[in-house]
């Protein structure tokens, strides 16, 4: 059995909160953007729920932000409706990979409505409804002082937020006995400029991602660079797509990730050298190499044969900011 743990930050912003005349189509910026605080009750959720990205919030309190907030302090609405969406990766250090969806709010009806904070989360925060948000920020000006912007009676309000998902940096090494024999191994970020690694699945259950069996697969070649699609050398599939998640006692904030390949799966003749790991929060790799303990020979991939099967697990922690 390998055990294995990584870690990936998160990070969010809005963009930007506009004002539109539904009438005349004139636009009002009512926000540049900035970053926002991940609340602590909205880590969590992360890895339970798939929906914790699919609503917005407005309010009128400018009490201070604090990690320890559970909702907006002054509610005044919640939108699902999603405008646009789209999905990205940065080509260049910093490494990041992005979603950013535009909420729009339904024309304001009634009296003019002053605003001063902006949340994402999993509902729409109606009064009666706490622990709904990932993230709340206060509406600032260009200085970082706080403004208070007016939405009026005919405007309908789009408001652009985005998350990203950091790659960790730096190798996690260590060492794992395997049928008696020693290994040495790296684990590193994989893929980091793919949007389809690190984006696309933004603001889904942090968890296994295996719609085919190729998706976690083991190569005869050595690790690759961070910005690589996949190891180097041929590849083996697992002889299944099941892969799965289960539950980690601790730390707060991980979710574990497991795979069994099968009698038949990543069987290659060079042996087995590296394992590509998919998950809804970025690509893996792992690097085995024997240290020559056990009887093993100093420097051999794993020797893989249909007459064993290999379980891995990976503890897979999210937190807030960058991961070096």
């Amino acid at each position: 059995m390998l055990e294995l743990q990584t870690k990936v930050g998160i990070s969010g912003y809005v963009k930007k909160v506009e004002a539109i005349h539904a009438d005349t189509g004139v636009r009002r910026i009512l926000y540049e953007g900035g970053p926002n605080q991940i609340l602590l009750s909205g880590m969590q959720p992360l890895g339970d729920r798939g929906d914790w990205m699919n609503y917005c919030q407005v309010g009128t309190s400018d009490a201070a932000v604090s990690n320890l907030n559970t909702s907006l302090q002054g509610w005044v609405a919640g939108t699902n409706t999603v405008f646009l969406t789209t999905t990205g990766a940065q080509s260049t250090p910093p490494y990041y990979g992005w979603k950013q969806k535009i909420f729009r709010f339904p024309i304001l009806t009634g009296t003019n409505q002053n605003l001063n904070e902006v949340g994402v989360g999993w509902d729409d925060g109606r009064p009666g409804f706490t622990d709904t948000l990932l993230s709340r920020a206060l509406i600032v000006d260009i200085l970082g002082v706080r403004s208070t912007p007016t939405w009026v009676v005919g405007e309908y309000l789009d408001v652009t937020y985005e998350l990203r998902y950091y790659p960790p940096l730096i190798d996690v090494t260590g060492n794992v006995t395997i049928n008696g024999l020693g290994f040495d191994y790296i684990l590193r970020a994989l893929a980091v400029t793919s949007t389809s690694a690190w984006g696309t699945n933004i603001g889904s259950l942090i968890g296994q991602y295996s719609l085919f069996a190729s998706d976690w697969s083991a190569y005869d070649g050595a690790i690759g660079a961070i910005t690589a699609s996949v190891p180097s050398g041929i590849a083996a599939a697992c002889d299944n797509a099941n892969q799965y998640n289960f539950a980690v006692g601790s730390p707060d904030y991980t979710q574990g990730i497991g795979v069994d390949c099968g009698l038949s799966g990543w069987n290659l003749v060079a042996g087995l050298r590296c394992i590509k790991i998919a998950t809804t929060a970025g690509y893996y790799q792992l690097q085995l190499t024997a240290d020559g303990t056990g009887g093993g020979i100093l420097g051999d991939p794993l020797w893989k044969t249909a007459g064993f099967h290999i379980a891995a697990r990976m503890h897979l922690t999210w937190a807030e900011g960058t991961i070096p």
